[in-house]
């Protein structure tokens, strides 16, 4: 479904400041989430993590996630952060191309029918 996202792992893609936002758009709103981590790696669920036992162990998750990435996007992150992730497979489906950005802005009810 995201097969673009390999793009993301090509100097001329994340050069580009443009492609460095991320714009999720739904019924209820949009919400821009910056990128801070592209990377491909073995399918694996790590990544997929959405419970935490504490703070600690979620910054550590953030950490780990940005030191996978190909690309040092120099973007803080603490343990107050919402992250998006999106995956898809690379060119066979042992690998997954993986990015994550973080939540910047949030305006619920943007969207007028």
């Amino acid at each position: 479904m995201f097969a673009s996202l390999k793009n993301t792992l090509k100097e001329d893609w994340y050069s580009n400041e443009k492609n460095l936002i991320v714009n999720l758009y739904t019924s209820t709103g949009s919400e821009q989430y910056q990128v801070f981590s592209s990377y491909e790696i073995k399918a694996e669920s790590y990544y997929t993590i959405s419970l935490f036992a504490s703070d600690k162990t979620y910054l550590s998750f953030l950490n780990e996630m940005k030191s996978r990435s190909i690309h040092n996007f120099n973007v803080d992150l603490n343990s107050n952060d919402k992250i998006l992730t999106l995956s898809t497979c690379s060119d066979n489906t042992a690998y997954r191309t993986v990015l994550h950005a973080k939540k910047i802005n949030d305006e619920k009810n943007a969207i007028q029918e």
